[in-house]
């Protein structure tokens, strides 16, 4: 709890922006809370990903890149606007705040079969899988804690967590076939790895994407840096040599 509440101070004002565009329940955050710890590349064992541990396939329909070099699950605000619109979509069908997330946790699917077979449609009334039944009720907890924090005996609030960093945004676009390695651009840019990494926790390989467009965050001020950097690379990087042929081997006739 307490290193939720050191990381709610930079995450949850994002949550709450996009909650207001889409009008949305600005509580959903802490179902964030629940999934990842409110940390960008907390992986599951099934390959859930990111703030909102979306299945990639999941994460593709709701319009997130997501592919080895590149994975957008982990950008804070993208994210957000997909999984408040999953979440939405899924109380719309099912009715209820509260089976929207328990369909969050154990999919839609299973969740409608469970009130078909059991002719329940109130969540509190459906035998479920454990993690399914627990997992309500510990948004709900997250909240009732998060939101009265010297009640439970917690010391310090959301406002004493965490700030955000100052970010610059870089957008650009490397041609397909370059090899630039992340390391490079930080030693070029006069960043450390650590921290350009921690920015951009999008990035999934020592290299940078290529042939596609995309925006890194950059400490402030260091973004002429960045752009100085990387129109150089664009000339100068190696090209990506070329996946060697294997001829298929010839079966032995005996």
């Amino acid at each position: 709890m307490l290193l939720w509440t050191k990381r709610a101070r930079r995450v949850f004002p994002v949550i709450e922006t996009q909650a207001a565009k889409l009008s949305t329940c600005a509580d959903l955050k802490y179902v964030a809370v629940i999934e990842s710890g409110l940390r960008p590349a907390e992986t599951s064992h099934a390959s859930a990903k990111g703030w909102w541990q979306f299945m990639s396939g999941t994460a593709r329909q709701y319009g997130l890149d997501v592919d080895r070099a590149w994975d957008e699950r982990t950008d804070l605000a993208l994210s957000t606007k997909a999984g408040l619109k999953y979440l939405a979509s899924l109380r719309e069908r099912l009715g209820s705040w509260a089976l929207a997330m328990a369909a969050y946790n154990t999919g839609p699917g299973r969740l409608q079969r469970a009130r078909e077979q059991q002719k329940r449609t109130d969540y509190w009334a459906l035998d479920l899988y454990t993690e399914a039944e627990r997992y309500v009720p510990r948004v709900i907890a997250a909240k009732i804690i998060m939101s009265d924090l010297p009640r439970y005996g917690f010391a310090q609030g959301i406002r004493q967590g965490w700030p955000a960093k100052p970010r610059g945004f870089v957008r650009t676009t490397l041609a397909a076939r370059r090899s630039v390695k992340v390391l490079d651009l930080a030693v070029g840019a006069g960043i450390d790895l650590r921290v350009l990494k921690a920015l951009n926790p999008e990035l999934g390989t020592d290299e940078l994407p290529t042939g596609r467009a995309f925006t890194l965050a950059v400490p402030k001020g260091r973004e002429d840096a960045v752009r100085k950097w990387l129109g150089g690379a664009a000339r100068t990087a190696a090209p990506k040599p070329e996946a060697p042929v294997v001829a298929a081997a010839r079966p032995v006739v005996k």
